[in-house]
């Protein structure tokens, strides 16, 4: 990203020198007229043809259509059409342009171009959308600024930055040329292919760098944050030119020039850190209206997936009179769709899972209904979770599963005076079943950590 203000001339020599030649011809004309007796020698050809280089002034008396231009950028967050101007750079970059800006007349603007774009990343119809609202949000930064401008400012869209990201491979010093020109080769494939797969292929093609690492992770860190960004370019005349040609009775002085010069310190980038969900802590409130307490801890792995982990423990007993013992427990992998705008926004919207759990059993009352033994059960499960209250720090999700059901059993009597428990061995087996197996109402607390901003 460019950090400091530049100002490049754009000065043709070859247009320049004629147009001083021209200008120096029409002085020694005049000159010829009203000094008759002048020198001819000091109205030689060779001063007209051959201006003296080394001779640099500012004339008020001429002016010379020359342009120069001023350019900076201001960046997006990831997954977000907001400007914000604590983000990044975009401070350093507004100041500098409104000081710009401000120091100019706006009638030597020409020109404002504005090139507005997001990072080849996530679903192309989503980039399609962040740029659109990206334009819009600057062009209103602009008019509510510079309203005067409007009719000068051009804005281009840029859906997905390939373009610049290849640029920015080419120039880089740490990627070895093996490396650039996989990265290169799926930027600008030779065959057809959809975007769906160029994505695909940054992210599982491009292999390991000695010096950068895993080369996808590599670029994703140091150049997509620079691809989600604005980048505006003021083209404006200069009216203050440094013209070059030789003195022939002109009266001449310096003009300063127009805009103040600052100078900008070049800073490294602070620390940013942001706040992450690390975990969650979880309870089925269903379980809980049962007498069954339970917790669950929930782990999110990169951007979809998350591992899921509950355990059921109601363990209650009355000698041997009265029993409700219950020990359930087992992983779930879960895939979360979509993508969270923020890394503190993980854990939520739709999913689907797939569990594995297993537990014990103890279930008496008095002589009526006493039954223990084993279970375990697998199956698939689907659910929705999403932020409820004011500020939003907890969660409210709700699940339920499908799947196949084992469950061992084992009929006993207490004896008379409940100090023993005798099995019947008559009312043993196993049951089968399919169908559903779980209901959640789960509230949710999810854990956040400030870690280090990507």
């Amino acid at each position: 990203m460019r950090t400091c203000l530049y100002v490049r001339t754009r000065n043709e020599e070859t247009i320049m020198r004629e147009k001083l030649r021209l200008f120096a011809v029409a002085n020694m004309l005049i000159l010829m007229l009203t000094l008759p007796f002048a020198s001819a020698k000091a109205m030689s050809v060779s001063q007209v043809t051959e201006p003296a280089l080394q001779d640099s002034f500012y004339v008020d008396s001429v002016y010379i259509n020359l342009f120069e231009t001023f350019q900076t950028d201001v960046l997006f967050r990831l997954n977000d059409e907001k400007l914000y101007e604590d983000y990044r750079d975009n401070a350093l970059a507004l100041d500098k342009l409104h000081h710009v800006i401000d120091s100019i007349d706006t009638g030597d603007i020409l020109e404002v171009e504005i090139v507005v774009q997001s990072s080849p990343e996530g679903v192309y119809l989503r980039n399609n959308w962040l740029t659109e609202h990206r334009t819009r949000i600057i062009s209103e930064y602009m008019n509510e600024n510079w309203p005067v401008l409007a009719d000068r400012t051009i804005l281009h869209s840029v859906i997905e930055a390939w373009d610049d990201l290849a640029f920015y491979v080419n120039e880089d010093t740490l990627l070895s040329d093996k490396s650039k020109q996989r990265v290169l080769d799926v930027i600008n494939p030779k065959e057809d292919i959809s975007i769906e797969t160029k994505k695909w292929r940054m992210e599982n093609r491009l292999g390991y760098d000695p010096a950068a690492g895993a080369v996808y992770r590599y670029l994703y860190r140091k150049y997509y944050p620079v691809l989600r960004g604005a980048g505006v370019q003021i083209k404006y005349r200069k009216r203050n030119v440094q013209t070059v040609f030789p003195m022939v009775g002109l009266t001449v002085k310096p003009l300063p020039d127009k805009i103040e010069k600052r100078d900008y310190p070049v800073a490294e980038e602070p620390v940013r850190k942001e706040p992450v969900t690390v975990a969650a802590l979880k309870t089925n409130l269903l379980f809980d209206a049962a007498m069954a307490p339970n917790v669950t801890l929930e782990i999110p792995l990169g951007k979809h997936f998350s591992l899921h982990f509950e355990d059921i423990f109601p363990w209650y007993h009355n000698g041997f009179k009265q029993c409700y013992e219950l020990w359930i427990m087992g992983p779930e992998v879960r895939y979360w769709f979509g993508t969270p705008k923020h890394r503190n926004e993980k854990l939520r919207g739709h999913f689907v899972g797939l569990y594995g759990y297993s537990g014990l059993y103890d279930f008496q009352n008095y002589f009526d209904f006493c039954y223990q033994g084993d279970l375990w059960s697998v199956g698939a499960t689907y659910g929705y979770s999403f932020p409820i209250g004011k500020k939003k720090k907890w969660n409210l999700e709700a699940a339920a599963s499908v799947g196949y059901s084992n469950i061992n059993y084992q009929h006993y009597y207490p004896s008379l005076n409940y100090d023993r428990l005798i099995r019947d061995v008559n009312k043993a087996g196993r049951i089968k079943y399919l169908g559903p197996t779980n209901l959640k109402v789960s509230l949710v607390r999810p854990i956040n950590l400030k870690l280090k901003s990507k």
